[in-house]
């Protein structure tokens, strides 16, 4: 869609549901009307500041844009507008303050030739007429030009607070400074350190006690969170850092504090509870990334308190309600119909109602929507996943830091602030004219990672100025934005919706038109496993069709079939297109390891029967799985029959094998000792000794009549005791061992000795 931005835009009201009021405007007299603040007055009327529509001014040479300032009424109804003036300067309003008599101060910065960046303040009455104006001038050595990093807030009665910040090469300098509602300093005060500090504000805790919040780069790229609380007098009472977190914001809870945080490591953002010494109490990750975003969380009543996030990735603004020990009470999407980026936000507690304000920057609207809505929000706990506080907690390490506390030397220069009434429209600036380029380009919708991307189709002949520009997307995507002009590819490393851009100027109009590009990764591929086993002998089938892909290509056998048979080992890589990306799988293939599962049963065995005899392989290992053949599956087992034993070892599909053959045998065994010998040296029966088979002799003795012990050894008795050879009937003893039984058994008898 193209849109340029001669054109007189109108007021648009449209309903909201679920929200008390909401007003979703432009300016009649601009192209857009964007908010950088407001502020709520004690009758609920709203005051707003920041800038309206582009114009050129000759003295700077430049365009620049005319800041605006609004009062509306507590239904979100336009009071008066004005537009805000400086001769041969621009300037930008960042903050509004309501005081409690229904005059604002404004706060913003001044941008001169030749000149170093400045900051101005002015009193507006409630009628929206100007009262003073002036220059804030801090004189503090080695710092010159302010940064835009200001705030502002309430003091006592109606005097105000103005925070500023100076930064050179090494340091940085904040500067809170208290004045009167005559815009004369009443004190001003220095916090600077050495510090290479990211972002940072002061804000306002209580009415007697401020902090100084943000973060800063360690030297080895490592985040560190700020907070410095300060008194009432502009004194550092306590200071402390945080490893591995911004802080984002503070809310007071009794004599604690409640922080918000961005969690670095995760890009998540996170609460934090801390004591008045700055220890951690504790510390919550929520499921949800978000943008570096200072401020957006605010205390209703003393057990709730509400934080707006925003997920540029996704364009996803998130509103949740927590209690005061960081427990989801509702969270809900903030939607709008329009589909821009919101680059502002601010919520505020508005007499216990939410009021929220949004920055909308599409091709469709460039202005700021205000909502108002209930704080019980949503009757529905924690609808959202991603809102919810996550299992895990950040683990948060305290440290010290050092901020030098001075006193700073404040004053103030009068000029002169013109405030009118709007009444100018774009068509003082620029006229629409015959033959405006056209910003028309081509670009596919889609698109995978790292391939190129032309965009073409240009029709942008005849501009005085052609820019790009790429939102979405990771940060580290690769956008060489200066080649597109000249028809050379972009590509992206990394996936995401990116809106590309292209702006025209002619003759100090903008047009612009706008294309999505979806980059992706391509369809999710996986094999089932990342390494295939193969048994020896066998192959493995493999099927990688899946649905989505058009086309498979193996690239060792260029083979198109996505089902293959793989028999020896190696890396295996496939080639997948699924309409929009080529992607390439690797897939490992190994022979098995028999080395894990060999064993032995040993030789095949005759035993005893009717004995337990035990069959194990000789190396059993855990994991694997043991089958016999007669389906026992244990590595150990008895055989408790005759007959050939297999035991099968199974391991990622493949097995290994051994017998065994088992016979049993009668377990007696066979022990002879004659009852009769004759120890006549005629070679037949001369020596008496036990003879058979199946057992081992551990003792023989032999014995006459009356007990005497005659012969006391495993060796055969010749007959002969005490040197003499005797007759008679002699007695024997034998203890042996049963090799098959394993036993030792005992056997007696007599013999006969004859000569």
């Amino acid at each position: 869609m193209t849109r340029l931005l001669c054109t007189i835009s109108l007021i648009l009201f449209i309903s909201m549901p679920n929200f008390i009021w909401a007003q979703e405007f432009q300016k009649a007299f601009t192209d857009f009307n964007l908010v950088n603040d407001f502020s709520q007055d004690q009758e609920g009327n709203i005051y707003t500041g920041g800038y309206t529509t582009f114009m050129l001014i000759d003295s700077l040479d430049k365009i620049v844009s005319l800041d605006i300032v609004n009062k509306l009424n507590n239904e979100g109804e336009e009071i008066w507008s004005r537009n805000f003036e400086l001769v041969d300067a621009f300037t930008e309003i960042h903050k509004v303050l309501a005081l409690p008599n229904g005059d604002i101060i404004a706060l913003y910065s001044i941008d001169q030739i030749e000149e170093e960046l400045q900051l101005g303040l002015s009193r507006i009455s409630a009628q929206g007429d100007m009262m003073w104006s002036q220059i804030l001038e801090i004189d503090q050595n080695g710092f010159t030009a302010f940064s835009t990093e200001v705030n502002l807030f309430a003091a006592d009665g109606n005097n105000f607070f103005v925070q500023s910040k100076k930064i050179n090469s090494q340091q940085h300098a904040h500067f809170l400074t208290k004045f009167a509602a005559s815009g004369n300093t009443i004190w001003s005060k220095s916090y600077i350190t050495d510090l290479k500090i990211n972002n940072s504000t002061i804000v306002k805790i209580r009415e007697n006690q401020f902090a100084l919040i943000g973060h800063f780069t360690k030297s080895n790229n490592n985040t560190g969170g700020i907070l410095v609380l300060i008194d009432a007098d502009g004194q550092i009472s306590n200071s402390s850092a945080y490893d591995n977190v911004e802080i984002q914001g503070i809310i007071p809870d009794e004599n604690d504090h409640i922080l918000k945080l961005k969690h670095t490591d995760a890009g998540t953002a996170g609460l934090m509870k801390i004591n008045n010494s700055l220890d951690v109490i504790w510390a919550k990750d929520m499921d949800f990334k978000v943008e570096g975003q200072i401020g957006n969380l605010e205390k209703f009543g003393d057990n709730q308190f509400v934080m707006y996030m925003y997920n540029n990735i996704g364009r996803v603004e998130l509103l949740t309600a927590y209690d005061m020990e960081g427990e989801v009470v509702w969270s809900k999407f903030i939607e709008s119909k329009y589909s821009g980026r919101p680059f502002t936000e601010k919520i505020a507690n508005a007499d216990g109602q939410i009021l929220m304000m949004s920055n909308i920057w599409s091709l469709d609207l460039r202005s700021s929507i205000f909502r108002q809505m209930p704080a019980d929000g949503n009757p529905i706990e924690c609808i959202l996943p991603i809102a919810c506080i996550s299992d895990s907690t950040i683990n948060i390490t305290k440290t010290d830091i050092s901020f030098t506390n001075g006193d700073a030397s404040a004053s103030s220069i009068p000029i002169t602030v013109s405030l009118s009434n709007t009444n100018k429209t774009t068509s003082d600036f620029c006229e629409e004219v015959d033959g405006v380029p056209s910003p028309l380009f081509d670009i596919d919708e889609s698109a995978c990672i790292n391939t190129e991307v032309l965009i073409s189709n240009t029709n942008n002949a005849g501009a005085d100025d052609i820019s790009w520009s790429i939102e979405g997307g990771p940060e580290d995507a690769i956008l060489p934005l200066a080649n597109i002009n000249n028809g050379l590819p972009i590509s992206f490393q990394d996936s995401g919706l990116y809106t590309i851009t292209q702006f025209i100027e002619y003759r100090n109009c903008f047009t612009s038109y706008s294309q999505d590009v979806a980059i992706t990764d391509g369809l999710p591929f996986s094999f089932a496993r990342d390494t295939i086993i193969i048994c020896e002998g066998e192959e493995q089938t493999v099927n990688a069709n899946r649905p989505g892909f058009l086309t498979y290509l193996w690239l060792d056998d260029k083979s198109s079939n996505p089902i293959k048979k793989i028999n020896t080992p190696g890396v295996y890589s496939l080639e997948l297109y699924d309409g929009n990306c080529t992607k390439t799988v690797d897939l490992v293939a190994e022979n098995f390891d028999y080395g894990g599962i060999e064993f032995s049963l040993g030789p095949d065995t005759t035993v005893c029967e009717f004995r337990r005899f035990i069959l194990a392989a000789d190396n059993i290992r855990e994991g694997v799985e043991y089958v016999w053949s007669d389906g026992v599956n244990t590595g150990e087992r008895y055989a408790n029959k005759e007959g050939p034993y297999t035991l099968t070892v199974f391991l990622d599909g493949c097995d290994f094998s051994d017998d065994i053959n088992v016979t049993f045998e009668p377990c007696e065994p066979q022990v002879y000792v004659p009852n009769i010998f004759t120890p006549n040296a005629d070679g037949i029966n001369d020596t008496l000794f036990p003879l058979g088979k199946n057992f081992e002799l551990i003792s023989f003795r032999v014995y006459n009549r009356w007990g005497a012990l005659l012969h006391d050894d495993i060796t055969p008795w010749d007959g002969e005791f005490k040197n003499e050879k005797v007759t008679g009937v002699y007695i024997y003893n034998i203890n042996f061992f049963n090799v098959r039984s394993g036993d030792i058994e005992q056997m007696t008898g007599d013999v006969y000795l004859s000569k």
